[in-house]
C-alpha cells in the first residue's frame, strides 16, 4: 500500500510509534509529494535539542510513522522564520505545564510549539489539551495497524485550524 497524500504548504504534527504503545512526536512541513521538514526535541545524541531535518513521507522509509495530522496552513515563504521561533524553544517543561508534566520531553516540546505558532498566528490552537487528546486518540487507534507494516493514517485537526 502506498502512503497517503500530505498536501504540500500544510502544518502538520507527526506521530511515530515506538511499537509499544508511546509514540514520538514531531511537526511536520510537507514540501513535495514525498519529503516534509521535521523539526523536533530529541536527546537521542545526549542531553535534549531542538533539530531540523528531512523526513520522507513514502511508505518503505517512514514505516514508523503512525498518524499525520493537518493542523493548519502556511506559504512556505514564513517559514524560516517560524522555525526561528520553535527553534528558541526552551528544552524544559514550560511553566503553563509545571503542573501536569513529570518530566520534558518530545511531546511536551511539541504542546509549547502548538501554543508559540497559536500566539504568533501560525495555527489556530486555544485549546492545546483538545489537540494533544485527537492526537493521543488517533495514535492509539491506528498504532497496531502500522505495528504490522500499514501506511501512517492522515487527518485534518478538529481542535485546530
Amino acid at each position: 500500500m502506498s502512503s497517503p497524500s500530505v498536501p504540500v504548504g500544510s502544518i502538520c504534527c507527526g506521530l511515530s510509534s515506538r511499537g509499544d504503545g508511546t509514540f514520538h512526536w514531531t511537526l511536520l512541513f510537507p514540501i513535495d509529494g514525498t519529503t516534509a521538514i521535521k523539526l523536533h526535541a530529541t536527546n537521542l545524541q545526549g542531553p535534549w535539542k531542538f533539530e531540523k531535518t528531512y523526513q520522507t513521507l513514502e511508505t518503505s522509509a517512514s514505516a514508523t510513522i503512525c498518524v499525520i495530522v493537518k493542523i493548519g496552513e502556511m506559504p512556505i515563504d514564513i517559514f524560516d522564520g517560524m522555525c526561528e521561533l520553535l527553534g528558541a524553544i526552551p528544552m524544559e517543561i514550560p511553566a503553563v505545564f509545571k503542573d501536569s508534566e513529570k518530566r520534558f520531553s518530545c511531546r511536551v516540546w511539541v504542546k509549547e510549539a502548538w501554543r508559540v505558532m497559536d500566539a504568533n498566528n501560525f495555527i489556530k490552537c486555544s485549546d492545546v489539551v483538545a489537540l494533544e487528546r485527537e492526537m493521543w486518540d488517533l495514535g492509539k487507534e491506528h498504532d497496531p495497524l502500522t505495528i504490522t507494516g500499514a501506511p501512517f493514517k492522515f487527518h485534518t485537526a478538529q481542535s485546530s485550524y
